[in-house]
């Protein structure tokens, strides 16, 4: 039986780790609402995990879905394939660019301020819409710690450098609809600059 240790007295299986990371991280009023509301025939997910968004993407229609994310064993948990491996904070974007969305929540507090700019350039290279958030300082981290947890300026400059702008009713909209309080507190749209 494969298992993962999280760190603490205990040991869980790949199984367990799975599901937890579904009940912590997939919030599927979100998904519902990104495609509602943008109708995405194409969505990309920057650090999708086990690709449980991907999957739902793909279920409600989206006929183009990609996964991506660092982890280079994620096979054994997926729920979803594709899924690329590769790091979204390097600098050389190896992936098919300009999805309808691009999905990136709660990633890139675990970058270094050093590679914050990759993560921003890749999500901008990725797609014509960004979904993103991150993770304020003080937030709890479900996995270890984040090395570049800031608040939302912080992000909204950043994607301004890359030429995107924040679209602030989309990302009230999507905030009100997402189920999981992180995510109704740190969800924000951006797009390229008018």
């Amino acid at each position: 039986m494969d298992s993962v240790a999280d760190g603490k007295d205990y040991t869980y299986t790949l199984e367990d780790h799975a599901q937890r990371h579904k009940d912590t991280h997939f919030d599927a009023p979100l998904l519902n609402a990104i495609v509602a509301r943008f109708k995405p025939t194409s969505l990309i997910d920057l650090g999708c995990g086990t690709g449980w968004y991907c999957e739902a993407a793909a279920k409600a229609g989206v006929k183009t879905v990609l996964g991506v994310e660092k982890t280079p064993d994620i096979g054994k948990l997926a729920v979803f394939a594709p899924i690329t491996v590769w790091d979204l904070s390097t600098p050389l974007w190896p992936l098919p660019s300009h999805f309808d969305v691009a999905l990136c929540l709660e990633v890139a507090q675990y970058t270094s301020p050093e590679r914050a700019s990759f993560v921003v350039q890749n999500c901008c290279r990725a797609g014509r819409r960004v979904v993103f958030s991150a993770a304020p300082p003080g937030q709890p981290q479900p996995h270890f710690g984040a090395a570049n947890a800031q608040l939302k300026p912080y992000w909204i400059e950043q994607f301004s450098a890359a030429g995107y702008a924040e679209d602030s009713g989309a990302s009230a909209a999507l905030r009100s609809a997402a189920r999981l309080p992180h995510l109704q507190v740190n969800v924000m749209v951006f797009q390229p600059n008018a």
